[in-house]
């Protein structure tokens, strides 16, 4: 591991809530649903690292470049000012993205270390070329957004193998990996349900976002941290409000 102590997600309170940080070489799955600013919150976590000197690297498989860069810098990160901290990757076109990649990985003089998955497919050419850019850049930081997205491109036939692959090859990497999930389900159902199991059994730790109805009118974002292997953490909800461009949590309202 590139980097010894603990990853922060400098939201204002929460690590302190979370033992101090995040372990460097967690997967940390993001789940939420619609709404909820689970990638904000994942490339906040990136950026404001990066201002501390700790390089990362964004894969987006849903939103293109762009538009991802207006979004945080309406959000007050501006993304031009830590380019070269945080590359992005852009598979948002998904296979279209196939045959440039295929291009570029022609000219790596040697394959990739490990690979579970056939170099020919879709999502062994996007290993190869994370592998490369962690490399290029020291990276020791990875966000994948989105978990269903990647399923869709890379066309898992085995849900469960794949996944497993998926997430062995990710601790492969020796990097702090933030994976970002779609829920709609409540925690309960999400822990008990065969297919979402298998990404939360697999996960070292698991941000549950939400949106609350308080008071039958008002709605508020909340966020929890529902498991953290090998770390003292509170279970609690805690309201998370993004206020000039810093996170925070706040005691939940019921």
């Amino acid at each position: 591991m590139k980097s010894h102590g603990k990853v922060m997600t400098y939201v204002k309170g929460f690590d302190d809530e979370i033992g101090g940080g995040i372990p460097p070489g967690h997967i940390t799955l993001i789940r939420g649903s619609t709404g909820t600013m689970k990638s904000s919150l994942a490339y906040y976590i990136l950026y404001n690292n990066a201002l501390e000197g700790r390089k990362g690297l964004y894969i987006t498989l849903e939103q293109d470049a762009e538009s991802l860069a207006d979004q945080m810098r309406s959000l007050g990160m501006p993304i031009n000012a830590i380019r070269k901290l945080i590359p992005i990757l852009d598979l948002s076109r998904g296979r279209e993205k196939l045959q440039e990649l295929h291009r570029k990985m022609r000219s790596l003089k040697e394959k990739a270390l490990w690979s579970p998955i056939p170099e020919n497919g879709f999502l062994g050419i996007c290993q190869n070329k994370v592998e490369e850019l962690i490399e290029e850049h020291n990276s020791d930081m990875l966000v994948v957004d989105s978990l269903e997205a990647l399923e869709l491109v890379a066309d898992f036939r085995e849900r469960r193998k794949d996944l497993y692959d998926f997430f062995e090859w990710l601790r492969f990497l020796d990097v702090t990996v933030f994976i970002v999930s779609e829920s709609s389900l409540d925690l309960l159902t999400f822990m008990r349900s065969e297919e979402t199991f298998d990404e939360a059994f697999l996960a070292d730790a698991i941000f549950e976002l939400k949106m609350e109805t308080v008071n039958g009118i008002d709605v508020q974002r909340r966020i929890r941290c529902v498991k953290m292997r090998s770390v003292e953490h509170k279970t609690d909800y805690f309201t998370l409000v993004h206020e000039n461009k810093w996170f925070e949590i706040a005691k939940a309202i019921r």
